[in-house]
C-alpha cells in the first residue's frame, strides 16, 4: 500500500475529527458516572438518616419502657410466681405493645414471672440465661442482647435492665418484624438496598442472609472503623459502594 498524500491527507483529518470527539465522548461519559455515583451516594445517604432516626426512635422507646420497669418492680411487688399485681402490670404492656412479644422478670431468686404467659422447663432458671447475666454485669444500665430466634420462634432482641433495688431483671422481648418491614422496603437505585446490623456483626435485616448469623466479609469490616461513611468495595466479581451510619 503506497501512502500518498491524498491518503495522509484523510488519515489526518479523520484523526483530527475522531480523536478530539472521542476525548470529549469519555470525558462526558466520565463525569455523567461520577455525577450519577454522587447523586445515588446522596440517596442512598439520606435513606441510611432516616433509617437511623427511625431504628433509634423504635429502641429507644423500649430501653425507656425497661427504665421506668426496673424502678417499678422490687422485692415487695414479687410474690412468687403467681404475684398477681404485678403480672396485671405486664399483661397490661403487653396489650398495649404488638411489637412486644413478651415482657417478663426473672428474680434474684430464680423465679420467672412472664407475659403472657409460657410454658417452661421445670429446670428453667432466669438466672442461667445471657439476658439476666448481662443486665447484672452491666450494674444498673439498659442492655440489648444479639438478634436470636425465640423459642416462639420469633426473630427477636431482648432489652434488659436490673431493678434498682436488685431484686431481678426485667426484660422485654422486642421483635424485629416491624424493623423489618421499615428497612427491607428501602431501595438505593435499581439493585440497592438497605441492611442492618448488631453491634456484633449480626445481622437483623440482609435480603439475602440469615437472622442472626455473623457477617465475615471483608468489606463488613470498614462498617466497624467509623460512625458513618462511604466506600467501594468489590463482592462476587462486581463492583459496588457502601454508605454507612
Amino acid at each position: 500500500m503506497k501512502w500518498t498524500i491524498r491518503k495522509k491527507l484523510t488519515l489526518s483529518f479523520l484523526a483530527i475529527l475522531l480523536i478530539p470527539s472521542l476525548l470529549i465522548g469519555y470525558s462526558a461519559y466520565q463525569s455523567a458516572k461520577s455525577e450519577i455515583k454522587e447523586q445515588m451516594i446522596a440517596s442512598a445517604n439520606g435513606n441510611i438518616s432516616t433509617l437511623n432516626r427511625l431504628v433509634t426512635d423504635y429502641v429507644e422507646m423500649k430501653t425507656h419502657d425497661a427504665e421506668i420497669y426496673s424502678e417499678l418492680v422490687t422485692a415487695q411487688s414479687i410474690q412468687g410466681e403467681e404475684s398477681r399485681a404485678l403480672r396485671t402490670r405486664l399483661d397490661q404492656y403487653a396489650k398495649l405493645h404488638p411489637e412486644v412479644i413478651s415482657i417478663y422478670v426473672g428474680t434474684a431468686d430464680g423465679i420467672m414471672i412472664q407475659e403472657p404467659r409460657q410454658e417452661l422447663a421445670p429446670d428453667y432458671d432466669p438466672r442461667d440465661r445471657p439476658w439476666y447475666q448481662q443486665a447484672v454485669e452491666a450494674g444498673g444500665e439498659t442492655v440489648i442482647t444479639p438478634p436470636y430466634v425465640s423459642s416462639s420462634g420469633s426473630n427477636v432482641v431482648t432489652i434488659a435492665r436490673q431493678t434498682a433495688d436488685k431484686s431481678g431483671v426485667v426484660g422485654i422481648n422486642l421483635t424485629m418484624d416491624a424493623m423489618m418491614e421499615m428497612v427491607s422496603p428501602i431501595k438505593v437505585g435499581k439493585e440497592g438496598y438497605s441492611i442492618l446490623l448488631d453491634a456484633e456483626r449480626h445481622f437483623i435485616v440482609h435480603p439475602d442472609e440469615t437472622f442472626g448469623e455473623e457477617a465475615t466479609d471483608a468489606h463488613y469490616d470498614q462498617l466497624y472503623t467509623a460512625d458513618s461513611g462511604t466506600f467501594d468495595y468489590t463482592f462476587d466479581g462486581e463492583d459496588k459502594f457502601m454508605a454507612f451510619s
